[in-house]
């Protein structure tokens, strides 16, 4: 009987065995660093923009962070970010903060969606103590617990309007802490403004605490939002302390 296949050549001792595997090593390692060189050439050149939108999805994810940090230092870090979900390895935390840092709030905002969900809340909570926390308006829906703890901080970054026009965003908000902190901050035109949020129980308590806050004007310009009998009982205690509400 005759056998197609060869006669198998004799196993390398395990001393060639680990020399053949060194200079694997080695070429792979040589490999990879024409690559990364080349990548980095490509940065320095001005095509920072087309590594992150085309060219890193086909480079070894092992480059991927020290990639991403070159393109930071060049100027690039938008371009990693509109891209994030290309990258591999990278602390979105981390990328969020230097992007943040840079007052660039705005461009997170637009991308949160490209976050772990996990990371999002700290990352909003970066964004409002930076104090741009206007860029949040518009995305709330995308962050997991918006609870009072966002509302009052929101509130002391000056953007109580923010948490007015959201208040179904928010889960487990207690309204009398949000009024009296609105009050306290002197948002009290935009909490009147926006008293149709509110039941007309807790209305006509909130009209008491700002006439009694020297807010009492801006309950006067929106008595059209209260009961008829609501409305009755309001104007005559703004007339008592001596504001006409007679129209």
């Amino acid at each position: 009987m005759k056998f197609k296949e060869k006669p198998s050549s004799p196993q390398p001792s395990e001393i060639e065995q680990e020399k053949i595997k060194e200079e694997i090593d080695t070429d792979l390692e040589n490999a990879l660093d024409t690559e990364r060189n080349f990548v980095f050439q490509l940065i320095d050149d001005g095509e920072g923009r087309t590594v992150a939108e085309s060219l890193i999805s086909r480079i070894s994810k092992i480059h991927h962070r020290a990639i991403a940090q070159k393109l930071f230092d060049a100027g690039y870090g938008l371009s990693v970010l509109n891209n994030l979900d290309k990258f591999s390895g990278l602390n979105s935390l981390e990328i969020a903060s230097k992007i943040i840092e840079v007052g660039a709030g705005w461009a997170v905002a637009d991308n949160l969606d490209k976050f772990p969900e996990a990371d999002r809340r700290q990352i909003a909570l970066k964004m409002i103590d930076s104090g741009q926390s206007w860029a949040l308006d518009g995305h709330l829906d995308q962050l997991p617990n918006v609870d009072t703890e966002i509302a009052l901080k929101l509130i002391e970054a000056g953007n109580g309007e923010l948490v007015l026009n959201n208040l179904d965003k928010f889960t487990g908000i207690d309204d009398d802490t949000i009024v009296d902190k609105l009050i306290e901050a002197h948002e009290g035109l935009a909490l009147a403004n926006h008293l149709d949020q509110f039941s007309a129980a807790k209305r006509k308590t909130i009209a008491l605490k700002l006439i009694k806050a020297n807010e009492a004007r801006v309950v006067a310009k929106n008595l059209d939002k209260f009961s008829d009998t609501d409305r009755e009982k309001i104007r005559r205690q703004l007339n008592d302390i001596g504001l006409n509400t007679t129209k």
